[in-house]
Parts: C-alpha cells; structure tokens; sequence
C-alpha cells in the first residue's frame, strides 16, 4: 500500500481537507542588506496550518493506538485486575516510538517561527545589524527548532539520528499517555470492547484538534521566545528582560510571579524557571528587552 496523504487521512476519519495555503515557503538569503535579509517571509507558516498538520497526525495516531491497545489487552491477565490497574498495565507497554516522526512534521513550523522571532528582535533594537548577524541567528534558530522539535516528543538528535532522551523537557508524548490511560480505565470499568475504545479515543482530548490547537499555539510560542533571545543576544546591546502578562483574572500564579520580577538579566530565569514564555501551556505572556542601558534588578 502506498503512503497515504494527509487528506486521504482526514477523509477516512471523517474530516474536511486541510485548505489549500500553497507551499511552505522557503528562506532565501539573497537580498543585498543584512536588514533586508531579516524582514519576514512572503508567506510565513501560519498557526492554523500548523494545527491542520498536528491535528492531521494525531487522527492516525488515534487509529494506530487503538489497534496497538486492543492487541495487548486480549492478554487474559487483565481479567484479573481492577480497571485502574489493567489501564496503568496496558498504557505501560505502549510504545511511543513511533511518534518520534512528529518531530520531523513540526520541525520546519518550529525553524520559521524561531527564525522570524529572532529576525524581528534583532531589528528591534539594532535596525542596521553587522554583516554577518542574519546568518548567526539563522543558524542558531534552525539548530533550536531541531533540538526542541525532538524534545517535545522525548529524544534527542545525535549526528541526525533521533535516540531516546530521558531528560527531555516539555514532552506531549507524557500528556498523552496520562489521557490514554484515563480513557482506557473509563472503557473497562464501563465494559466496553476493544472496538468501542477505538471510538472513544477517535474522539478522546488527546488525538482532538483542541490539542492540535494547543500544542500548536504552545509550540510556536516557544519557538518564538526562543527567536526573541537568539535575536537580542546576537545583537549585544540587551542586557535583561521583562515579563509581561495580560494583567487579568486568567493570569497564572507562576506567570504573575514572573511579571512581579520585574527586569532580570537576559540570560536569568524568572522564578517560575523559564527563561523565556511560555511558562504553560496556552500562556498569554510576552517579554520585552532591557538595554544595557537600563537598570536590572539585582537579587
């Protein structure tokens, strides 16, 4: 069988076809200026591209997951336990391996947006960067975007290789194997089939576009905090950094600690240990520089 597309994907589970956004673009380092190689691409990736690809994987990794579930749950050991126990067991021996190819669909989202960040950062404060600046920070935001796009799926990249990576941080692959679990232990105390559990999970938070949505707007907040540093640091003229929340009733007790740090320097962490946003899922906060002209808070 060939390899399906992620349309052919989304219509066997039901779904509407991504739209049509035209090819991803391309960075090209031939403008003149080192300015001018710095201004944004024609046609960035937008967020709802990024959710249409992430939520394209998630629906065949449902469907992958269910089968991979129903094979080792017709062991007659679960009989004999508690749902919560026979769920725990079951979720145990389920391998992720596969999902280490998400690092390669979210990757070139993560490379642009790293890249764009640290383009707009730098032009922020120094708007005639030196020759030399728009391949550094180039370099420097593709070399993140592999490390954390092999991070958020628990391995790492050795010479190209992805390999496990036990310290990885920030990993989707951890809150979808809690959502699993969850659904899991509902079917069998619930007494349904293999079969029935398939439809739960097709329908289940973990695979949904709401987490597409989530892991998207997170991930490519991540991607730019990180182009933001990349950028300032590259320029030499930011000393620190502020915290900035949306100063309402939905601001997190972690973020609003980070925004009463006021100006820490550029390469500190504010106290919820986050050098940059996001400090959470779906956060709200940005960051603004500090010059080094400007007074830091000292601890």
């Amino acid at each position: 069988a060939g390899i399906l597309t992620a349309d052919e994907i989304r219509a066997e589970m039901g779904k509407e076809p991504l739209p049509d956004t035209g090819a991803l673009p391309e960075y090209s380092g031939q403008p003149e200026q080192e300015a001018g190689k710095l201004g944004k691409s024609q046609r960035p990736i937008s967020e709802d591209q990024a959710v249409g690809l992430i939520e394209t994987y998630l629906l065949a990794k449902s469907a992958e997951t269910a089968a991979e579930i129903a094979e080792i749950w017709n062991g007659a050991e679960f009989a004999l336990m508690d749902a919560e126990t026979a769920a725990a067991e079951i979720v145990r021996r389920l391998s992720f391996a596969s999902w280490a190819d998400l690092a390669d669909v979210v990757e070139p989202v993560l490379q642009q947006s790293a890249a764009e960040a640290a383009a707009q950062a730098l032009l922020q404060v120094m708007p005639d960067p030196a020759v030399g600046m728009t391949a550094n920070i180039r370099s420097r935001a593709v070399a993140w975007a592999a490390e954390r796009s092999a991070e958020m799926v628990g391995m790492r990249r050795v010479a190209g290789v992805l390999l496990p990576n036990p310290d990885a941080k920030w990993q989707i692959t951890e809150g979808t194997r809690r959502l699993i679990q969850a659904a899991v232990q509902e079917a069998m105390a619930a007494g349904d089939s293999p079969q029935e559990l398939a439809a739960r999970l097709q329908e289940n938070h973990a695979f949904s576009r709401s987490r597409a949505e989530t892991i998207a707007r997170t991930e490519m907040a991540r991607a730019d905090g990180a182009g933001m540093y990349i950028g300032w640091e590259e320029s030499g003229l930011v000393s620190g950094k502020e915290w900035i929340t949306a100063e309402d009733d939905k601001v997190s007790a972690p973020c609003r600690a980070n925004g009463d740090a006021g100006a820490i320097g550029l390469h500190d962490y504010f106290p919820s240990g986050d050098l940059m946003p996001p400090a959470h899922p779906n956060c709200r906060c940005a960051v603004v520089p500090v010059l080094a002209s400007d007074t830091i808070n000292q601890p």
